[in-house]
């Protein structure tokens, strides 16, 4: 069953319910879901009567818009195995960004900045090889991260 949030005259329904918040997206108006972390603003209201099971106007406009990817079969699932997969995902690319990040700063410790570099600005300098050591061991971990991610989709070309 359907739960239903009216505030200033507006109906939303409610998508999920996390902890003292929800996921609501409007029933009158065609507009993305958006999270409320307070429901105490919304009163809680009976489901609008479905003329026939029919959507409502925002929901036939929703449905319009995602048609095609509906169609075409473009629209991915979210069950529990991606979310993982997007989340060991995630853990891999940080641990790479650190080690690329900090292989890049024990590269840039070898060269000798201090031609470049006034005299009693040390911080200063320090500070601006962590910035490049930060980029450059950025450019080289997406490199590499994309470098994996293309890998693996060559599965999909055989």
């Amino acid at each position: 069953m359907s739960q239903f949030v009216e505030r200033n005259g507006e109906l939303f329904k409610v998508l999920v319910l996390e902890g003292p918040g929800a996921w609501l997206i409007s029933h009158d108006s065609p507009a993305s879901p958006f999270f409320v972390g307070d429901m105490d603003a919304y009163q809680h209201t009976l489901p609008p009567s479905a003329q026939g099971g029919e959507l409502s106007a925002a929901g036939q406009k929703r449905l319009e818009l995602i048609q095609p990817l509906l169609d075409a079969g473009e629209l991915c699932s979210q069950n529990g195995g991606d979310m993982f997969q997007l989340g060991v995902h995630a853990v891999i690319s940080i641990i790479i960004y650190l080690i690329t990040v900090g292989l890049s700063f024990q590269a840039i410790k070898a060269l000798r900045v201090e031609k470049f570099i006034r005299k009693n600005h040390n911080f200063e300098a320090q500070i601006l090889l962590l910035f490049i050591a930060i980029a450059l061991g950025f450019l080289v971990g997406n490199f590499v991260i994309t470098f994996i991610d293309q890998s693996m989709q060559l599965s999909n070309f055989f």
